[in-house]
């Protein structure tokens, strides 16, 4: 059981079948919930935010059931399959982490899978400077914007270990450094920010710790080295492409919430009962002439104020779950970067996303943190 929840957490930046399609990682993680499932002594029982998601799912398959009667299609049902799968992995993962001491093979195939998405890019080639941006790395991925997203997602992997000091400073700087250069090749606008906006966070909260002293002398060696390569050398900013990228934010057509149909419910001429329920995914996508590229709007254009409600209630149970154990400043760090990038993307399809929530609250819950088998006495008090 640990080897295949290790092999399904490994493979998650392999994206060998075009996008939409199931990867490996899900076909992977699906069969570990079925032995988990199947092989479990003890019902398995649903926590708040998984009963959110779930009360999503069935709302939205009953809005793209309404919309299909009205002729828009049946393109929604993939929305509401991926709600359903990604059910799933919150309540295998968060299951395993509780009853099945999974911390281990989750950090073992987490730093595999950064290992893995760091050599697609050696592999797959992906240049840090240059004159103009032409192409944009992808890696094992699809699109730059999945390795961006991955890039963010891991940033949360590793404040969970950081905050249960399951690596040492020297893997922590290392690991950041390993997802800077994931996020900086993904040359994602709302990657970067979301990163860098953790790093602050997670930075403040060891400022204002009495611990991790080795983490901030190695964090303060590793700044001041990065200021000597760029003084000691011809390279400036300007050369960098992350740079000219960040420098045109409002400048691309694609900048705009508007063109990204963040604002479809107000557009579409919606009645009462839309803005309640939505207009469905058919419509939406009919409006805009793309998928919604933003995480809670899509949810809110989709199924309306009521459904958009229920996702934001998910992620604020997420929040305030991790904010009152963590901490403000690192609980920032986790749960500020996802939401950040979510702005601009839609993360809700996004598998690796839904690890991450189910990892921070496992290791939250009363009985992960009173199990002997877990590191959770070594918590960080933050």
């Amino acid at each position: 059981m640990s080897f295949l929840f290790f092999c399904s957490i490994a493979t998650l930046p392999l994206y060998l079948w075009s996008s939409g399609l199931p990867q490996l990682t899900h076909v992977l993680l699906l069969i570990f919930a079925l032995f988990l499932f199947f092989g479990y002594s003890k019902k398995i029982s649903f926590k708040p935010h998984e009963l959110l998601i779930l009360g999503l799912m069935l709302f939205a398959l009953f809005r793209e059931c309404v919309a299909i009667i009205g002729g828009s299609g049946a393109g929604g049902l993939s929305e509401v399959a991926y709600l359903a799968f990604n059910l799933v992995v919150l309540v295998s993962v968060r299951s395993c982490l509780e009853t099945q001491n999974g911390m281990a093979p989750l950090k073992w195939g987490y730093i595999t899978a950064l290992l893995l998405a760091v050599a697609g890019l050696w592999i797959m080639g992906t240049s840090f400077t240059g004159t103009q941006v032409t192409e944009r790395a992808i890696g094992t991925f699809n699109n730059p914007n999945q390795l961006g997203y991955f890039s963010v997602c891991s940033f949360c992997l590793f404040v969970i270990f950081f905050k249960y000091r399951m690596l040492n400073a020297i893997q922590s700087i290392v690991i950041i450094g390993l997802i800077g250069v994931l996020s900086v090749s993904s040359l994602s606008k709302a990657a970067n920010i979301a990163i860098g906006l953790g790093v602050v966070f997670l930075l403040l909260s060891t400022l204002f710790s009495r611990s991790n002293w080795s983490f901030k002398i190695l964090t303060l060696v590793a700044l001041l080295a990065i200021m000597f390569i760029f003084a000691g050398s011809y390279l400036e900013l300007d050369d960098l492409l992350i740079t000219q990228r960040l420098r045109s934010i409002g400048s691309d057509s694609d900048d705009s919430l508007e063109e990204r149909g963040t604002f479809a419910l107000f557009d579409a001429g919606a009645n009462v009962l839309e803005y309640l329920f939505g207009i469905g995914y058919g419509r939406s996508f009919a409006i805009v002439g793309h998928e919604i590229h933003s995480t809670l709007a899509a949810n809110l254009v989709n199924y309306g104020f009521f459904g958009g409600g229920i996702y934001l209630l998910f992620l604020g149970y997420w929040a305030w779950k991790s904010w009152k154990k963590y901490g403000i400043w690192l609980g920032s760090a986790m749960v500020l970067p996802p939401m950040v990038y979510g702005i601009a993307h839609n993360g809700t399809r996004f598998t690796v996303f839904y690890v991450a929530i189910a990892a921070s609250l496992a290791s939250i819950s009363r009985h992960y943190a009173q199990s002997g088998k877990t590191t959770a006495e070594k918590s960080v008090n933050s």
